[in-house]
């Protein structure tokens, strides 16, 4: 396991804004939440990129889980049954492989339905929602 030094470490404002975005707010919003201009969460999302590896802010939120840079979710028993399909489609997600194109646009209907059977707000909510109820691979399991 490489060293890890204070600079790949997120900082507790970086880990607050990220939180807040999980839990499905805007940028808007968490602006508002952290008494700042969206354009500093936008920043503070740039270096959270920077530490945890480009990509979506689902992908960025779930790289943070599973390198500990932020605590999973308390445990929670999932609301409906999801399906194998299910969990393939949140996985897409939570590694940020959502394909270009024609199947591009048939997985995003299929994020869309899944977001709306879990209840999440946003696809970085997906993600929240995913490790809270333990569908998601965590930091032991990878």
């Amino acid at each position: 396991m490489p060293l890890r030094t204070r600079y790949d470490q997120l900082t507790a404002t970086e880990a607050r804004c990220l939180t807040y975005l999980a839990d499905g707010l805007s940028t808007t919003d968490t602006a508002d939440k952290m008494g700042t201009k969206p354009q500093t969460v936008q920043s503070h999302l740039r270096r959270i990129r920077i530490k945890l590896g480009d990509g979506p802010r689902a992908f960025v939120l779930h790289r943070a889980y599973v390198k500990r840079q932020l605590p999973l979710p308390l445990a929670a028993k999932a609301p409906v049954r999801f399906t194998h399909e299910d969990l393939r489609i949140w996985n897409l997600v939570a590694t940020g492989k959502v394909p270009a194109g024609a199947a591009g646009t048939t997985t995003r209907t299929a994020i869309k339905a899944l977001m709306q059977k879990a209840g999440a707000e946003t696809e970085t909510h997906l993600i929240q929602l995913g490790h809270t109820y333990r569908l998601l691979t965590g930091p032991e399991e990878t």
